[in-house]
């Protein structure tokens, strides 16, 4: 049996830090979440995209092929694999389906650790047996893993509560080192008063139940806070703020709980891809980023950040039609080098 290497290992041994957001034109629905972050041969995706997101695979194995440029005979030897740790926003379909379907599956990935979002717990009565939400797709993913024995991640299971919150810190020798925050959300939003609470706004008069799910097993998502440096980098999966007049939405209980230490990002995720959700647009820009990514084609947002907000200095871009890359971090004397956005290829 081959011992295996891993392609990580010839990576350049730089800090300097890049941020895939990776496109994803032809998936369902326009909407998907997909996002690597590269820092000396340390690999992180976010979420992954719709089951049918062939397009994150084979951006993984195109930096595969970037890693053994100067070891052709290493390309199809599966005993060498990309190592990757695996960060789960949510469990719905459109961020955890490619790694369920395809990715787990590869024989040139191999994955060391899984942080999972909390495990929501929906009140009996608002339940929706046709959606894939957290009961069917960590099933799914347990028996993905089970078929895949050279998949052996560590689990990470987060649990509701700002006092659940942690850091992990890249290990690459290097003067600067890459921390990941992750911020649980602070409470269950599937549990019986909080359902009813939301109910008479979420549910509407048709797909009561499918409404509901949804809202609450997006409110689970944990927000991620990348940082080198001084550059930072936020990640808000599908957090809700859908109605004005309920002040106890998944973004507000965020907000009270992490803003502070989080401060102001270089680079942040517009929560739920940028639907219409206006009512989150002030808090979203009250953040002052850079830049600010949606995830959706055809979202209002850029355009309504342009009326509302013209003298701002925030750029939004939409990654669903082509892949953006951010590269920031320190030069061979230590100084800081500027953040720069490049859109790579087509979708």
């Amino acid at each position: 049996m081959s011992m295996i290497c891993f392609a990580n290992d010839f990576a350049e041994k730089k800090e300097i830090l890049r941020l895939h957001c990776i496109s994803h034109k032809t998936i369902h629905d326009a909407k998907s979440d997909a996002f690597l972050f590269e820092y000396a041969g340390n690999f992180f995706l976010i979420d992954g995209g719709m089951p049918e997101a062939t397009f994150v695979y084979e951006y993984l194995l195109s930096l595969r092929r970037d890693l053994l440029k100067d070891h052709p005979e290493l390309l199809e030897d599966e005993s060498c694999k990309l190592r990757l740790s695996w960060i789960v926003s949510h469990f719905h379909t459109d961020h955890v389906g490619a790694m369920i379907q395809t990715l787990i599956h590869s024989p040139y990935l191999a994955f060391d650790h899984f942080y999972y979002a909390p495990d929501t717990d929906i009140f009996e009565e608002f339940k929706d047996p046709t959606l894939d939400g957290d009961e069917k797709l960590r099933p799914l993913l347990r028996e993905a893993l089970a078929k895949n024995p050279h998949q052996q991640p560590e689990i990470h299971q987060l649990a509701f509560g700002k006092e659940n919150s942690f850091t992990v810190t890249t290990e690459s020798g290097l003067a600067h080192e890459m921390s990941i925050r992750f911020m649980p959300p602070v409470m269950d939003h599937g549990v019986e008063w909080y359902m009813r609470y939301i109910e008479p706004l979420y549910a509407g008069p048709k797909h009561k139940n499918w409404r509901m799910t949804v809202g609450a097993v997006n409110n689970a998502s944990v927000w991620t806070l990348f940082t080198l440096g001084d550059r930072k980098f936020l990640f808000t999966g599908d957090t809700m703020k859908r109605e004005a007049c309920l002040h106890s939405e998944g973004l507000e209980y965020m907000l009270e709980a992490y803003k502070d230490e989080i401060g102001t990002p270089d680079v942040m995720k517009f929560i739920h891809h940028g639907f219409a959700r206006d009512n989150a647009l002030p808090a979203m820009m009250d953040f002052a980023p850079q830049y600010l990514i949606v995830s959706k084609a055809d979202s209002p947002i850029p355009e309504m950040v342009k009326e509302q907000y013209p003298n701002t200095t925030t750029k939004v871009v939409n990654i669903v039609d082509r892949t953006l890359v951010f590269t920031c971090g320190f030069d061979e004397n230590g100084e800081t080098l500027p953040l720069t956005a490049e859109w790579t290829c087509e979708g």
